[in-house]
């Protein structure tokens, strides 16, 4: 072990920091004592590696009891810890004194500045087109990046359509999630054979709704917390795995890996939930719809908090060619939200779930805060347009109505995020209604509309989550991130000068 410790030492990237310097205990795996300051942790880690026997029942049981004993403190929004431990800006932890960070994702405004009925984002998670985590995502917002790509080839071979090169490239591109087909089927008690029946939406729901559980804290068992009735509320529209799974001979697995029920009851079984448990298909908003629906049941007591979100994934060619034919998606390379080149948009994949809780029992119970929707509501378009294009006197009616309900001022909200899928059609409309309602040169200050079709494409089913998760990391970081492929404003658009309005073309501050 002395030559072993010598080596260490030659080599940097062996190092190890000093056992005083780490911020959480650190345990033997022999006999789970704290290891001591006085020997090197390099020491302590080699001499578990290669002279002590691993006793983890040991190990685990004796750390799990001397936890128990110990004085716990939460660490959550920095605007909590004051109340629950009586100190302002520092808690203590052995002995050692640390400093609680003021850069809190929890937005530091007084609790009488929301309505009653606001809920709080407490815990989030994502896999979306070239980020796996939450930082990966704001990395690719704030530089403005586009992940538009052709299909990976895993998906399915379009080698024997018979489709032109130029429908081909403008059906078999798009902004696609890696290893899709990757599941620890064993970690959520799921056979080899029923995991290969799952679709893939089911697979990456589960593994995605353990991190945004984890994130909000609810696996720490805290006391008072109704974990039971936890609803869960999924937003969906695509079905594209049931071809794959028809086009093998059925087994037992197969319903229940394909019936969309099963994408939010699969989840609340797994955690044994009691709550109500939804699938939602209202096309592209499923799943703001469902976070809608998540809101409203915590608020009438139906649920005592919910996981809310939705999935895309696409597996299968046939819904491809049937958005070509229609004239959705773009010839000429990744969706143009707002800009005089747009002609539809590219499809996008992604997961998206946020945990959420009536604003008032999050502060109770001193959960992480991430953000706060004061109000939702929702509408269907008047029968006044074709039922796929947008509709602006139903959109200025629900903006109104969220205003009223959130008890906020159309004055003071300073950036909306669009839907913005980049079609010629869509755009011009939407944007009218924005700027009816929150625009204007009587404004104190600029209104920016943005949105993140640019950077990820058309989620479809899994669209409104991924703008919320958005949102939520601009108020965290204080930017606005620059709108992905914008080079000149759509000339069906009233030049934005008028109203006050701007689409950032730069990463910039956010002054909330």
């Amino acid at each position: 072990m002395h030559c072993v410790s010598k080596l260490c030492d030659s080599v940097p990237e062996l190092a190890f920091p000093h056992a005083g310097e780490l911020q959480a205990l650190v345990r033997s795996n022999f006999d789970a004592q704290v290891f001591s300051n006085d020997v090197p942790l390099r020491q302590h880690a080699l001499k578990c590696i290669l002279i002590d026997t691993a006793n983890w029942n040991l190990a685990m049981t004796a750390t799990v009891s001397q936890l128990m004993n110990c004085p716990r403190i939460w660490y959550e929004a920095r605007e909590n810890v004051a109340r629950e431990i009586g100190y302002d800006d520092e808690f203590h932890h052995g002995q050692g004194v640390l400093s609680v960070s003021t850069n809190t994702d929890a937005i530091c405004r007084p609790l009488d500045v929301y309505p009653d009925h606001a809920v709080a984002v407490s815990g989030m998670s994502c896999r979306f087109p070239g980020a796996n985590s939450l930082d990966q995502f704001w990395e690719l917002l704030s530089n403005g990046v586009s992940k538009l790509r052709e299909m990976p080839s895993t998906r399915f071979s379009a080698a024997h359509l018979r489709c032109s090169s130029q429908e081909q490239k403008q059906c078999f591109w798009g902004n696609f999630v890696d290893d899709i087909d990757a599941f620890d089927n064993r970690f959520f008690k799921k056979s080899s054979r029923e995991a290969a029946s799952m679709d893939p939406q089911q697979r990456l729901l589960m593994e995605v709704a353990y991190e945004t559980v984890a994130s909000g804290g609810y696996f720490s068992m805290r006391p008072g917390v109704d974990s039971d009735r936890t609803g869960c509320y999924i937003g969906v529209c695509a079905n594209d795995y049931n071809d794959v799974v028809a086009s093998h001979p059925a087994i037992a697995f197969s319903s229940p890996g394909t019936l969309r029920a099963l994408l939010s009851g699969k989840i609340s079984h797994y955690f044994g939930w009691t709550g109500p448990s939804l699938t939602v298909d209202t096309a592209c908003s499923s799943s703001a719809v469902a976070i809608d629906l998540a809101c409203k049941a915590i608020v009438s007591g139906e649920c005592s908090q919910a996981l809310a979100g939705g999935v895309s994934l696409y597996t299968s060619q046939y819904f491809y060619r049937n958005l070509a034919a229609a004239s959705f998606l773009s010839y000429t390379g990744a969706s143009k939200p707002f800009d005089a080149a747009a002609d539809g948009y590219f499809r996008g994949e992604g997961v998206g779930l946020v945990m959420l809780k009536q604003l008032s029992a999050a502060i109770r119970d001193g959960d992480m805060i991430r953000g706060v929707i004061a109000a939702s509501a929702v509408n269907q378009n008047a029968n006044a347009t074709y039922i796929t294009v947008p509709h602006s006197p139903s959109l200025v009616e629900l903006y109104k109505r969220v205003c009223l309900k959130s008890e906020i001022s159309a004055e003071d909200v300073s950036y909306v995020e669009a839907h913005g899928t980049g079609t010629p059609v869509g755009d011009p409309i939407e944007m009218e209604s924005i700027c009816h309602v929150f625009a204007g040169l009587h404004r104190p200050d600029l209104h920016f509309v943005s949105s993140l079709k640019g950077n990820i494409g058309h989620l479809e089913g899994a669209s409104g989550v991924a703008s919320l998760i958005k949102v939520c990391l601009m108020m965290r970081h204080g930017q606005i991130p620059i709108q992905a492929n914008f080079r000149k404003l759509n000339p069906k658009i009233t030049p934005l000068e008028v109203d006050h309005v701007e689409i950032p073309t730069k990463t910039q501050k956010w002054s909330q």
